[in-house]
């Protein structure tokens, strides 16, 4: 039997957002925003590109509202969007509708159609690095071994929101 992090909720203060998806303050990256299982070169390299796509790309302020940071780097795929993005958009259903979920700039046309099928539109998209005050993050679950119970959660909500309105496929 595979052991499972908890995905949960880690608020942060005073936080960059990079177009690459990533999360970090002046002292480097913010590990909320990483896989548990990640090595250690890899949130070394991930640190560095963050940092430098902080000098590279514009840098926006946004004001203070509550935003919910729910991607990852790898979440713009198909397969790492299902097993590791979408289920935490049923598992804090509740939570994320009491603010601002940021979505990547580029979005792919299955996380537009599932925002719109799951009736999300409290959103704002990137638009190159971004400046925030009060950030939540809902950390990732292990990578490449998902949770069975949250596949079973994920299918359940959206197979409830499918038989509620047909047509939406």
């Amino acid at each position: 039997m595979e052991n499972h992090d908890p995905v949960q909720i880690v608020k942060t203060k005073n936080v960059f957002v990079t177009r690459s998806l990533l999360v970090r303050k002046f002292s480097g990256i913010v590990d909320a925003c990483l896989f548990p299982s990640m090595e250690r070169k890899t949130r070394k390299k991930l640190s560095l590109y963050s940092a430098l796509s902080l000098f590279k790309h514009r840098l926006r302020f946004w004001k203070n509202e509550d935003y919910y940071f729910v991607f990852n780097v790898w979440a713009t795929g198909y397969y790492h969007w299902i097993t590791e993005v979408a289920i935490k958009f049923v598992l804090f259903e509740r939570e994320l509708q009491s603010g601002v979920i940021i979505i990547p700039e580029n979005c792919p046309h299955f996380i537009s159609e599932f925002l719109l099928i799951m009736g999300i539109s409290n959103t704002r998209q990137m638009k190159g690095n971004c400046y925030i005050k009060k950030l939540n993050i809902i950390t990732n679950p292990v990578s490449g071994h998902p949770d069975p119970a949250h596949l079973e959660a994920f299918r359940s909500r959206v197979l409830l929101e499918v038989k509620e309105d047909g047509k939406k496929f």
